[in-house]
């Protein structure tokens, strides 16, 4: 079992780690090991011992910290450099609160600006889902659902009636950006959104799996880039 590997007892000898009494330990032993155990136990295990946290935060394990973030962890924008530090800021990331969305429509040459409430639903790893709602006119939400992978962000957004909940046009939104965390209490994303019109509102679906299928045969009516920062951490 991982957690008996990771247990006190059997890391520390005479209140080391025994792979940590020689002067360096050898890296590729370390990099095996923390893949083994992974970034939630390896957090837990830097602070038995002054040798475990070294190893934890040194330059060996710096590498398997940028595999922790994904993929997408070249796209994370941040002040910090150290892999480990920018995997802890991404990890503390909660995307549930208030957010300023403003941004262009190409199209109609205007630029727009409006509040989102955004709720993250379920988080995998790095990978967080979340669900918004905007208020764009006294009868009409913009719904919103999408994935934060990593840095990457995907969302569709389609329009439906306040009252009834029903799609009002057959108008998708698909937008891709990616996180800016170099002020972590107001995160930003920031990227372009395109609008498809489909055949018919029944073709719009907010599953991401049928997203290219729904997308197929639809017709590219505007688009446009956005900013989206989150004001406050209240839904």
């Amino acid at each position: 079992q991982v957690s008996q590997m990771v247990s006190r007892r059997l890391l520390l000898k005479d209140g080391q780690p025994p792979f940590l009494l020689s002067r360096e330990a050898p890296p590729e032993l370390l990099q095996q090991l923390g893949a083994l155990l992974g970034p939630s136990l390896l957090l837990a295990v830097r602070g038995c011992c002054r040798p475990v946290r070294d190893a934890v935060t040194g330059p060996h394990l710096a590498r398997l910290w940028e595999q922790f973030l994904g993929e997408e962890a070249p796209h994370l924008v941040s002040d910090e450099e150290d892999p480990l530090r920018r995997y802890l800021q991404l990890a503390a990331l909660d995307l549930t609160g208030t957010w300023l969305d403003t941004g262009t429509d190409m199209v109609d040459r205007e630029r727009y600006r409006f509040l989102t409430s955004m709720r993250q639903t379920h988080r995998k790893g790095m990978e967080r889902v979340f669900e918004a709602a905007s208020q764009l006119q006294a009868q009409e939400l913009k719904l919103s659902h999408g994935t934060l992978s990593g840095a990457k962000y995907t969302c569709t957004e389609h329009f439906v009636g306040s009252r009834t909940g029903n799609v009002v046009a057959p108008l998708l939104n698909v937008a891709r950006g990616f996180l800016d965390l170099r002020d972590p209490g107001h995160p930003r994303i920031t990227g372009t959104w395109e609008q498809l019109a489909v055949s018919s509102t029944a073709e719009i679906s907010t599953d991401a799996d049928d997203l290219v299928e729904t997308t197929l045969d639809a017709v590219s009516v505007t688009g446009g880039s956005f900013d989206f920062i989150r004001i406050s951490h209240v839904f």
